[in-house]
């Protein structure tokens, strides 16, 4: 069983559910731009996802977030590796929380090739305490990495880095610049 399409049409997630739902083995094969990813089943159920450097269930969200690209289900492949043990319902789930987190977070985020940059303090006497996530962030911002660049350095998703980036420029420690 083959079956192919694009996800302008129709979702991953709901593609998911139906090959779930007919308890198949094979893989889901998408492809957005450049982007391409990869999301195995076994007898319905979600057992490993990659994406670029992604894994498991960070290669899942991302995959699922994908509005755009084609994608081909083809039956009978077996999973190289066993990644992911939670249900498909908690993968969706978190994966559609995340779609309407990142809806926020692009308010102040454009694209993932943008460049962040330290900001000058207002106040160059005052301290700054950062989060051991945002200290992460901060120390691998050298003026010419993309958000994509940190996220593969600091070995996150580009979604970690962007939700730790959008409390740093909100409080006004970093600005992007168009790469």
């Amino acid at each position: 069983m083959a079956l192919q399409g694009s996800l302008n049409d129709v979702s991953l997630a709901d593609l998911i559910q139906l090959i779930a739902a007919s308890q198949k083995t094979g893989v889901f094969a998408v492809q957005n731009g450049s982007s391409q990813g990869q999301i195995f089943l076994e007898e319905g159920k979600i057992v490993h996802g990659s994406q670029d450097t992604l894994a498991g269930n960070e290669a899942v969200y991302d995959i699922a977030a994908w509005e755009d690209g084609e994608f081909v289900f083809t039956a009978g492949v077996e999973p190289p590796d066993h990644t992911i043990t939670d249900s498909n319902n908690q993968l969706l789930m978190e994966a559609a929380r995340r779609q309407d987190e990142w809806r926020l977070l692009s308010q102040k985020i454009g694209s993932l090739d943008q460049v962040p940059s330290l900001a000058e303090p207002e106040d160059p006497t005052s301290s700054v305490t950062f989060s051991p996530e945002e200290w992460a962030v901060v120390r691998r911002i050298d003026g010419s990495r993309s958000i994509t660049d940190i996220a593969q350095i600091w070995n996150q998703s580009p979604f970690e880095v962007c939700k730790v980036l959008y409390g740093l420029i909100t409080s006004r420690h970093v600005a992007l610049q168009s790469n």
